[in-house]
């Protein structure tokens, strides 16, 4: 009686059950492949979705600048109508507590005396705010400009020297407006009067 081998070999089988390490690094290879067209996939939805977000960040950038110039002008118009003086209790912190001017002492009272058409009262409350303000108005209209283009804001690059010299120029404005040494250093302080 003759027996009957099977043609079979061990590698059919090993090919067949995918159970040698070569059959398990092609099932992780195609494991990793859907993985990636799984992510692939969600990066896709999630770069479809961007433009809405793009366009609601672009209506943001718009409103921005527009709320602040809103909120700048009511609290202008404020002021305005309140008209602040020398008298009373002052609103700086260094002023009241010890009677000193900062450097942006009188604003308000400059910014009220500027929204009057008092060029001369302004610049006896705060030379330096007055002074300041063009280019801050330059800096919204750039900022309002920039935000309606979708572009970025232009920069000012300074060198370190400029920097530092405006620095100086801020701590000597500090300081000698509260020297009660000659009529020039009496006029940058902030008290020149009822408005």
């Amino acid at each position: 009686m003759h027996q009957q081998f099977s043609s079979v070999t061990p590698r059919d089988h090993l090919d067949e059950d995918t159970a040698t390490p070569d059959g398990q690094e092609h099932g992780a290879r195609e494991h990793g492949a859907s993985d990636r067209r799984t992510i692939s996939s969600e990066a896709t939805g999630h770069h479809a979705a961007d433009p809405g977000a793009a366009a609601a960040a672009a209506r943001w950038r718009r409103l921005a600048p527009l709320a602040v110039g809103g909120l700048t002008a009511a609290a202008t118009l404020a002021v305005t109508w309140w008209n602040p003086s020398d008298t009373g209790a002052p609103l700086c912190p260094s002023k009241f507590v010890f009677g000193v001017d900062c450097p942006f002492c009188g604003t308000t009272r400059a910014t009220a005396a500027l929204a009057r058409g008092q060029f001369g009262r302004a610049l006896d409350h705060n030379a330096l705010w007055v002074v300041l303000i063009p280019f801050i108005g330059v800096a919204f209209v750039l900022w309002v400009v920039s935000a309606f283009r979708d572009r970025p804001m232009p920069t000012v690059s300074l060198p370190r020297w400029a920097w530092i010299g405006l620095g100086v120029a801020f701590v000597a404005f500090g300081v000698s407006r509260n020297l009660d040494v000659t009529a020039f250093t009496r006029w940058l302080g902030a008290d020149a009067g009822a408005l």
